[in-house]
């Protein structure tokens, strides 16, 4: 593809400069989406993305082939030829415009004031309300999109055993995870009907290519997964079972996306007082770096199923509205609900007199969506793990170890490991304080439970094999 037609991609989102060879075909566009790049300053003053060695390079080719593909449905060569490496940008091509929404104007402004021509450009003449700008809730709904109203105020948390671990990265024992893989290997992988048809490269490619050590947003995908189970559980839910079964395998329920205005979704995380479009696109780039993940679905005794967890379509930043698809989440969806169809005693799904199932939990609402807004994920993750033991538990004592916890809270996890012996008690101790507070306040767990007793959690190193209990004395009734 040349610049031109980069540009003329619908939807395509804004970058800073372009890497191209001689013929002019664009190899790639920085920032690639789903991928931190860090930026470098030249010789002559210009700030540009730094980007040099040979694995970086192929890295930014492979993510943008995705990118593409995901965006215009065309499998681009994520291989084109690289001898002449780098092609300097000019100021120009700095200035240059491809689309809306991606480089937020704080950062264009931060790197047009190191470049060699500080002139700054002409404010672009306002957009009447009539041509989209910043279209309103209501035109947003109308139009089809996800807004407030729509929205849970609770996190929708899967709690039964088989899909509790499917919005996270976990060994791969577990029936479902979460897999974070380089963009190479997802360029190689083809997605037809929203499942993965040559899953078994990924083993093999695994080994090629060192894994990915990225930190994700895990509690914004659940975000993202609380939007989209509301948008689509009354249409499930309305089913017989065995259309609940067959939905699984159904291209056109699991390529299903949603439209989604941003701005409401972030006040649904608990963000009142900052919706600026900076602050917007910076969660619409939180989200796109889970387009390099996968999710992986392994029954008892078969083989694993992989799905895309997200395929972002477009951000149209004069509308504000954010259109996806996750397979990989629909998913999850149906099976989670299929699995909570209650049985007769011969294993047949019982039914009402209007022919739907009769469902059991599934999932909890313990968690108010406002946590999205606590700057400390690693004890959101925390918060997560211990409502899901609590409401799970039964008439049993509800219990864990703290070693436990940590293997359910894949970022927390990741980052005791890296961290060296002296730094992983203060890892602990930060996520855990934070979570102590975040349980009283963004839970309705003390609301429902009577005499609900959480003690204050303060695990170290020498301490991971403790039990943790939370005696309570049943629901409070209503």
């Amino acid at each position: 593809m040349t610049r031109e037609e980069v540009k003329a991609i619908p939807g395509i989102m804004r970058f800073l400069a372009s890497v191209v060879t001689p013929d002019g075909t664009v190899m790639f566009c920085l920032p690639v989406p789903g991928m931190q790049t860090a930026f470098t300053t030249t010789d002559d003053g210009c700030t540009i993305p730094a980007c040099t060695t040979v694995t970086e390079l192929e890295t930014c080719k492979a993510a943008w082939a995705k990118y593409i593909q995901n965006l215009t449905g065309t499998v681009m060569d994520p291989d084109p030829d690289m001898d002449t490496g780098w092609v300097m940008p000019t100021d120009d091509e700095l200035h240059e415009i491809l689309g809306d929404g991606y480089i937020t104007k704080a950062e264009y402004d931060a790197l047009h004031a190191q470049a060699q021509d500080p002139t700054p450009e002409p404010e672009p003449e306002p957009i009447s309300a009539s041509d989209g700008k910043h279209r309103s809730r209501k035109k947003a709904a109308e139009h089809g999109a996800i807004t407030l109203s729509e929205m849970p105020d609770e996190m929708i948390i899967p709690t039964s055993p088989a899909y509790r671990t499917a919005l996270q990265a976990t060994p791969s024992e577990k029936i479902t995870r979460l897999i974070k893989l380089m963009p190479q290997i997802m360029a190689q992988l083809t997605v037809k009907d929203g499942v993965v048809v040559n899953g078994d490269k990924i083993r093999i490619l695994s080994t090629k290519f060192k894994n990915v050590e990225l930190s994700l947003n895990y509690p914004l995908l659940q975000a993202l997964y609380s939007v989209i189970f509301t948008h689509f559980e009354n249409d499930i839910i309305s089913k017989t079972p065995d259309e609940i079964q067959r939905m699984v395998s159904n291209p056109d329920y699991l390529n299903r996306g949603v439209d989604i205005y941003m701005p409401d979704f972030v006040r649904m995380m608990g963000f009142t007082q900052n919706t600026s479009d900076t602050f917007i696109e910076n969660i619409v780039k939180q989200i796109a770096v889970f387009g390099i993940v996968l999710g992986a679905y392994t029954p008892k005794g078969g083989h694993a199923s992989y799905y895309p967890v997200l395929q972002m379509h477009r951000y149209d930043g004069n509308k504000n509205v954010l259109t996806v698809s996750s397979p990989w989440i629909n998913a999850l969806i149906a099976r989670s609900i299929g699995s909570s169809i209650k049985t007769d005693k011969h294993g047949k799904p019982e039914i009402t007199k209007t022919g739907k199932a009769v469902m059991l939990p599934s999932h909890s609402y313990m968690i108010k969506s406002s946590i999205e807004s606590e700057k400390n994920k690693r004890a959101i993750e925390i918060v997560v793990a211990i409502v899901t033991v609590i409401e799970t538990a039964g008439d049993s004592t509800p219990h864990i170890t703290y070693k436990e916890l940590l293997n359910r809270c894949p970022d927390l996890n990741r980052a005791y490991q890296l961290s060296n012996d002296a730094n992983k008690s203060n890892v602990l101790r930060r996520a855990f304080a934070g979570a102590n507070e975040m349980l009283v306040k963004h839970t309705y767990l003390f609301q429902t439970y009577k005499n609900l007793q959480i003690p204050k959690m303060q695990p170290s190193v020498r301490n991971l094999n403790v039990v943790i209990e939370f005696t309570h004395d049943g629901k409070i009734k209503k």
